[in-house]
């Protein structure tokens, strides 16, 4: 089973709406899109990602996502929502 939707949370003293246009600037082109931002506590920013319509994702993906965003923000926590480790509850 693909990975279907991750969230990360980063460290970071913007807002909201800037968050998002400034990962919007780091995945173009990326087979994952942000779906949403909301805010924690604090300065952490939980960030959904959404995998695009048609394509599978596995966890090499999530690294070169985590790697993108590490040069922007401090990540603080992976989480996977939908895909496989997500069911073995």
């Amino acid at each position: 089973m693909p990975i279907k939707e991750i969230d990360i949370v980063v460290k970071d003293e913007g807002t909201a709406d800037e968050i998002q246009v400034r990962i919007g600037h780091l995945l173009c082109g990326f087979p994952l899109g942000l779906t949403s931002v909301n805010h924690v506590r604090g300065l952490d920013w939980r960030c959904r990602f959404t995998v695009n319509e048609g394509i599978d994702v596995g966890f090499r993906k999530i690294a070169e996502l985590q790697s993108v965003l590490a040069g922007e923000f401090d990540i603080r926590l992976v989480e996977r929502v939908s895909g496989p480790a997500a069911h073995l509850v």
